[in-house]
């Protein structure tokens, strides 16, 4: 296992699946954006994302944690 800056991803490793379970949800909608941007340079070809997220359409923060909701709709931006 890495631990790696979820939006830069500094490493000169490629993997055949990048995963997360509610991990992802305290990054901002841009930050995600950038993660998964990098995220699909160290896949390598044919390679899996496979992220879990909270469902809904909210940000919130929490004892200075952010957490962002997701739908399935908003997969377009991606």
């Amino acid at each position: 296992m890495l631990n790696l800056d979820a939006v830069t991803i500094v490493t000169d490793r490629t993997f055949d699946c990048v995963y997360s379970n509610k991990a992802l949800h305290h990054l901002t909608r841009s930050g995600l954006r950038r993660s998964f941007l990098r995220q699909k340079d160290i896949l390598n070809g044919g390679g899996l994302l496979k992220h879990i997220f909270w469902y809904g359409s909210k940000e919130e923060v929490h004892n200075v944690l952010r957490f962002v909701y997701y739908k399935k709709s908003m997969a377009r931006w991606i």
